[in-house]
């Protein structure tokens, strides 16, 4: 990378890789131009996560609506009836992609490099928390976690995805475990996580049968479980039981 991309990096916010909705928005206008914010904004690609994830943000002029008349007009020209992207708005899109995913990779090689010297763990961060610092039990050449750190990881794995994962554990050093870590971790539970698809929901389950919900523990009268104890058309109801 050139001084100058080098200089545009420097200068990102710390937080650009999770940046979602307006703030993302502004930034793509600052960083890019109006033109690229109107692409994105009319998809619905309102965060840095979700603008990485695409594969061809202009693969919407493919496409023959009325609703992308007029972004149409201002973004592309009219070649044999086909739509072509200008070349302005396209190397906008190449730096934003290029200047981020840089970004990213920066973080992930100062992560390794923080890792390759565990001992430099920040004394301040440390000392300013100490029931991190008695999670963390050092040995001779690396960290050792406790079974409630490696289960808070996974957790954080899962729910957060894997980008979340590495900006937490970049920045709070030592405390988490490597992504090589939580790897064999998952591996070792039988688990089968795909990056960036790790939402939990619950789900609730009705029988229509027995016009009740199933799928909770139900208490019991006497040592015998209560019979159709969900049994209700109401969720307010369903608050109430649960």
């Amino acid at each position: 990378m050139n001084n100058s991309n080098m200089s545009n990096l420097s200068k990102l916010p710390d937080n650009v890789l999770t940046l979602k909705g307006d703030e993302f928005y502004k930034f793509v206008q600052s960083v890019a131009g109006e033109p690229l914010y109107d692409i994105l904004k009319i998809q619905s690609i309102n965060s840095t996560q979700s603008f990485l994830d695409t594969d061809d943000i202009f693969e919407i002029f493919k496409y023959d609506s009325p609703d992308l008349i007029e972004i149409k007009r201002k973004s592309c020209f009219k070649i044999n009836g086909e739509y072509v992207v200008k070349a302005g708005i396209k190397n906008s899109s190449t730096y934003l992609i290029t200047l981020l995913k840089t970004k990213q990779q920066t973080l992930i090689n100062n992560s390794n490099d923080s890792n390759n010297n565990p001992r430099q763990m920040s004394n301040e961060l440390l000392n300013n928390n100490p029931l991190l610092k008695s999670l963390i039990n050092w040995s001779k050449n690396n960290y050792q976690y406790s079974d409630s750190v490696k289960r808070f990881a996974l957790l954080l794995y899962i729910l957060g995805g894997k980008l979340t994962y590495e900006l937490v554990r970049i920045n709070l050093v030592g405390a988490l475990p490597h992504l090589s870590t939580l790897n064999k971790l998952i591996s070792s539970t039988g688990l089968s996580i795909r990056e960036y698809c790790t939402s939990v929901i619950r789900k609730i389950k009705y029988d229509v049968f027995t016009n009740s919900f199933i799928g909770f523990s139900t208490p019991l009268a006497d040592g015998i479980p209560i019979a159709q104890h969900y049994q209700t058309d109401s969720f307010e109801q369903l608050k109430g039981l649960v």
